[in-house]
């Protein structure tokens, strides 16, 4: 169930590692212009969005700023995570995916949303023609069905894992009681984030969105999807862990064994990263400019 003195220090050198190689990634960001073009091109390809000479200046700006702040914050997170592996938390066997996969997704996803909230993409002068809508935007406008609807099943599954748990720590059922603490533990936050969820999600589609063309609604509508796309990403991801950790608390050995189980985690974890893209989606197509995706050619 905990893992060695020796171990822990070496996952923690590569921690360090890892943070290092983050800050060196901000201070590229911010100096180079290559990595934020590129980004962004990788962006209106997903989202078939053009990037037009009026509109290519703040959407750099924009992705820029994101990018270098979410690289310094992941590299304040990863030292951190590196940090508690020398402490008594960083002896339990399930200390990856307890710890240090819910904070590095926490802190994309408040960055995500924080910048959804109060990073203005474009301002049209004053006396300027503005674009509005004709009624409130939902999350059904940016999101699908089915992705809309994995965020509360996995929610449920990690609701039953609890209740399960539970009850079958109270009847004596579960051998190693650190997994069911842990899987008790995992559920709290995932709770926490499940019902703030729609909160969140509401703040960010009040946001205003101040738009001279349909491009730039368009653009501001893109990245919009991302935020939104980035919290429900991170409250899946925690319903996994918190599901992961139940089934593995029921179902492992006396001895805490569960090495099995991280390969399943994985294999469940990463389609949700093409589930909830981040990086540049497909919008539904009433959202796009004249009804369809466009071309992603940077105009000169």
């Amino acid at each position: 169930m905990t893992t060695t003195p020796e171990f822990r220090f070496a996952m923690a050198a590569l921690f360090a590692a890892i943070a290092v190689v983050c800050a060196v990634s901000a201070i590229v960001a911010a100096r180079r212009p290559g990595p934020t073009e590129r980004a962004l091109s990788r962006f209106a390809e997903r989202s078939g969005l053009r990037v037009s000479a009026d509109v290519q200046p703040r959407l750099e700006a924009f992705l820029r700023t994101r990018t270098v702040v979410e690289r310094w914050a992941l590299a304040v997170a990863v030292l951190g995570c590196g940090a508690l592996l020398l402490t008594p938390l960083g002896g339990i066997q399930a200390f990856p995916v307890l710890v240090a996969v819910p904070i590095l997704f926490a802190v994309m996803m408040v960055i995500a949303a924080v910048s959804a909230l109060r990073a203005r993409l474009f301002a049209p002068a004053a006396g300027a023609a503005r674009l509005a809508r004709l009624r409130v935007t939902r999350t059904s406008d940016y999101l699908g069905r089915g992705p809309r609807a994995l965020t509360w099943v996995l929610a449920s599954a990690a609701g039953v894992g609890a209740v399960w748990v539970a009850v079958a720590l109270i009847r004596g059922d579960i051998a190693p009681v650190p997994f069911a603490v842990a899987a008790l533990t995992a559920a709290v936050p995932a709770g926490i984030l499940g019902a703030a969820l729609p909160r969140l999600e509401r703040r960010i589609l009040d946001t205003g969105q101040p738009a001279g063309s349909e491009l730039e609604l368009a653009w501001d509508d893109a990245l919009r999807a991302s935020a939104l796309n980035a919290g429900r990403q991170t409250s899946a991801v925690l319903f996994v862990v918190a599901l992961f950790l139940a089934v593995a608390a029921v179902t492992a050995s006396a001895d805490g064994d569960i090495g099995w189980g991280y390969t399943l985690f994985v294999w469940c974890q990463l389609p949700l990263l093409y589930v909830y893209p981040t990086t540049g989606a497909r919008l539904p197509r009433p959202l796009y400019p004249d009804g369809a995706p466009g071309g992603t050619a940077v105009s000169a």
